[in-house]
């Protein structure tokens, strides 16, 4: 997986991080375990933890894909496996004039 990789590594992987808290955050407040404000809370604390870890989206995105390939290198799915798609998106974040990523600054 190391080609789909930024190259050197990027000095941290708190954008995966980040993205894994708004992910179960949502999970846990359609399941009804966690009020919204609770989830967003947690999302608001995911951010100030990770944002002084970058200087840019781009490199938001660079972290996260680290992030997800240390994390996939536990399992048993290959990290090659979906790490392209992975990086796909991110692009699209990059790339897209109305992405999030585009519109509002980092």
């Amino acid at each position: 997986g190391h080609g789909e990789l930024a190259d050197p590594l990027p000095p941290s992987i708190a954008a995966w991080d980040a993205a894994r808290v708004v992910h179960v955050s949502r999970l846990a407040v359609d399941a009804g375990f966690v009020t919204p404000e609770r989830a967003w809370a947690a999302i608001e604390e995911a951010v100030v933890m990770s944002r002084p870890a970058y200087a840019s989206w781009e490199q938001f995105g660079d972290g996260f894909l680290a992030g997800r390939a240390f994390w996939s290198a536990g399992n048993r799915t290959p990290i090659d496996q979906d790490l392209p798609d992975f990086k796909r998106a991110v692009r699209r974040l990059l790339d897209t004039e109305s992405s999030p990523w585009r519109t509002l600054s980092y």
